[in-house]
């Protein structure tokens, strides 16, 4: 299934720690990644019988853990995130999904961001990501 590529005038980067599953100890990877690189990535389509098989992720990034006298890189708990560059929202039980939609559209005019369904997804009982980028860090306390 083939997309348009999405391609930003004003193209911006996001940093995003990928996890290969929820555990703490899961890292795999730390990167930069251009906005619009990254959507063009979400828009590959993949349906798994496992929910982490694509993994899971942070927008921003964590500091390295310590557990029982060793290094755990990146681990991923709230006390060890630095900051935030996307806003993330999950919206589930939607009952009027065009309705939020247009919510979504009319209020975030002007403003860069995206959706996306989650794992648990079905027509009829649709949940979305909604991915808002800031343009500076966002701390953990104040996300």
């Amino acid at each position: 299934m083939g997309f348009n590529q999405i391609k930003l005038q004003n193209d911006f980067k996001i940093n995003v720690v990928k996890y290969k599953n929820l555990s703490a100890e899961s890292f795999e990877s730390a990167d930069e990644h251009f906005w619009s690189d990254w959507l063009n990535t979400l828009q590959t389509v993949r349906n798994n019988d496992y929910k982490y098989k694509r993994g899971t992720v942070i927008y921003g990034d964590v500091k390295d853990g310590e557990k029982d006298d060793r290094i755990i890189k990146k681990q991923r708990n709230d006390a060890n995130i630095l900051y935030r560059s996307v806003l993330a929202l999950d919206y589930d039980d939607i009952t009027d999904f065009i309705g939020l939609n247009d919510t979504i559209h009319k209020q975030l005019e002007g403003y860069s961001w995206a959706f996306h369904t989650t794992y648990n997804h079905t027509t009829d009982k649709p949940r979305i990501r909604l991915m808002v980028p800031v343009n500076e860090p966002v701390s953990a306390d104040d996300y």
